[in-house]
């Protein structure tokens, strides 16, 4: 099983999880010096995955003459994994300074589909030679700066979101001068010097962000939101479910996932061959647990044309330990719910006894692992939630504290 979710099949709307609508305008070139405009390092805390469009026809065109932009695209998307990095706060950085001339604020920041909204929340900065930046999509409440207010290069702005016209948490950076497009690319199709100080090189190497392996079979929804890595399955279970967060798979390129048993023998080998160009996908791909399956230590092993990428271990079976050690093996934190079970739009009081007075993420995923809520306790490990506006169902409550889970729990919810 494979299910691809791409960014760059251009004509393609559904499938694109990155797209600014804007009106298309000539691309031109001018004096600038710019620095990254996210703080943090490239490939590690945020990817670039779109540039400009230089191809003026439905076609498409980035800079170095690629396929890493779709049609009508006027910016550059610096893309962070996930909405967990999001939700961690990746700051937006002033790339040249310059004086504020706009701020929109207070829009939605956790949008995952195509829509209206254009750049959402957005700051944008005029430059001393009259070019202006827009920094768009940003997180609703980031804003570190007021309209009117000078900022220096490297200065903080905001936070990167995903409001507007945004299916995934990242920063559009837009240049335009005289209502007029500005590529700060420099390449054999772009701009004939860069506008960038130190110009990063242009990658078309395949890399795995990220992956893992669910106990479900997950949808976009559930991968944007980095589920939990399952490391334990029992045979009693249907299926073991691994998914990878791809950059810049080829057309032609196999992608593929070797299942490897507790004596390292090839158990189950499945195999994709990529129909287009992926710029920012997602992939999965699943393993039956029939009874007859031997328990202990497993591999999931996951290629691109033979390379290796990622090996995420998993256990199947119950673990070797006494239910005396089992116990003393979890996390120290308990979770306390009252009441338990809860009812449907009652209010629900949530306890993490064992916190050390930080505050803590709360996510509740339903039974398909679909996430269903997003917050955080006060200092004491403590949450009341007026009202739950969810169906009746068994949900999984999960506490983590700088993205390392602390506590689980069940929650029973009826009617």
């Amino acid at each position: 099983m494979r299910h691809p979710s791409t960014r760059m099949a251009p004509r393609r709307l559904l499938r694109m999880l990155i797209v600014l609508c804007a009106a298309s305008a000539p691309l031109a070139a001018q004096p600038l010096s710019l620095e990254p405009p996210v703080k943090g390092a490239l490939d590690r805390d945020y990817y670039l995955v779109n540039f400009p469009d230089r191809d003026s026809t439905t076609g498409i065109r980035d800079f170095a003459c690629g396929w890493y932009t779709y049609d009508g695209h006027q910016g550059t998307d610096f893309v962070l994994k996930d909405f967990t990095r999001m939700d961690s706060g990746v700051t937006v950085l002033a790339a040249a300074p310059g004086t504020v001339t706009h701020i929109t604020d207070g829009l939605f920041d956790r949008s995952k589909a195509i829509n209206s909204g254009q750049f959402g929340n957005y700051i944008s900065v005029r430059h001393s030679d009259g070019s202006i930046a827009f920094y768009a999509h940003l997180r609703k409440g980031s804003m570190l700066v007021a309209e009117q207010q000078a900022v220096v290069a490297g200065q903080p702005l905001a936070l990167i979101g995903s409001s507007g016209n945004s299916t995934d948490p990242h920063l559009h950076f837009e240049l335009r001068k005289s209502g007029v497009t500005m590529d700060p690319w420099m390449g054999a199709c772009g701009a004939v010097a860069s506008l960038w100080k130190q110009q990063p090189a242009y990658s078309t190497v395949r890399e795995t962000m990220d992956a893992g392996l669910l106990a479900f079979e997950p949808t976009l929804d559930t991968l944007r939101e980095r589920p939990p890595t399952v490391r334990r399955f029992s045979v009693s279970g249907t299926q073991v479910w691994f998914w990878a967060h791809t950059l810049s798979v080829h057309a032609g390129d196999t992608s593929s996932v070797v299942w490897r048993n507790p004596s390292g023998a090839v158990h189950r080998v499945e195999r994709y061959v990529h129909d287009t160009n992926y710029r920012y996908s997602w992939w999965w791909f699943s393993m039956p647990l029939p009874a007859s399956l031997p328990e202990g230590a497993w591999k999931a092993e996951y290629s691109i044309n033979g390379q290796l990428q990622r090996v995420e271990p998993f256990e199947i079976g119950e673990p070797p330990l006494s239910a005396e050690h089992r116990d003393a093996a979890l996390p120290r934190a308990l979770v306390e719910l009252y009441p338990s079970p809860a009812r449907a739009g009652q209010p629900l009081s949530i306890r993490v006894a064992g916190n050390d007075g930080a505050r803590l993420r709360l996510r509740l995923f339903d039974a398909l692992g679909m996430q269903r809520l997003n917050t955080h306790t006060e200092a004491d490990g403590t949450l009341v939630l007026r009202a739950l506006p969810l169906p009746a169902g068994f949900y999984v409550l999960v506490a983590d504290r700088a993205g390392e889970i602390v506590a689980r729990s069940g929650l029973l919810l009826l009617d």
